[in-house]
């Protein structure tokens, strides 16, 4: 396993001492000093709690629903996501905006190139084949052992497979 180190984003306490205007966030703060932006992949543990670590269940209840709640506005993928977040948790409608996952094709494309290839590979030190997961490295998000099982079982036929694992 190799792990990408990724700069790690602003606090909400060093965004206020910065002047920050606005947070974008992840994880909610509790407050409204500030204008928060929350962006929602999905509401999996919301819809099945019984799915949600323990140590996630309080920090769902005390900050990041209250969070939520304050938000100034919330970003989600899809129309039906939006319509979730409306139903299930009653967040005001016109705080939510679709923007869908997606990638500008002008900047991001397939790279055939192999020295170009060869050179980013070398930059960041990755093996030839490999999976990349992209996630936060902490318990409240990734089951990692549901990870390791799942990749354990794919290398069984593909020996030369690595897990890259960046966040």
């Amino acid at each position: 396993i190799q792990r990408i180190t990724m700069p790690a984003p602003p606090t909400f306490r060093e965004a206020l001492r910065c002047g920050a205007e606005v947070f974008h966030a992840a994880r909610i703060p509790c407050t409204s000093r500030l204008p928060v932006v929350y962006t929602s992949q999905d509401l999996l543990y919301v819809k099945h709690p019984e799915h949600m670590f323990d140590n996630f269940h309080w920090g769902w209840e005390n900050c990041g629903l209250p969070g939520l709640k304050v938000a100034s506005r919330v970003i989600v993928t899809s129309q039906a996501h939006r319509l979730e977040m409306i139903e299930y948790l009653g967040i005001d409608e016109r705080k939510i905006r679709v923007i869908p996952t997606g990638a500008n094709t002008d900047v991001f494309h397939p790279v055939n190139d192999e020295a170009v290839l060869g050179e980013v590979r070398a930059r960041r030190r990755l093996p030839g084949r490999f999976v990349l997961m992209i996630v936060p490295f902490d318990r409240w998000w990734c089951r990692y052992e549901s990870v390791l099982e799942a990749f354990a079982a794919l290398s069984v036929d593909h020996a030369d497979l690595h897990l890259v694992c960046a966040g």
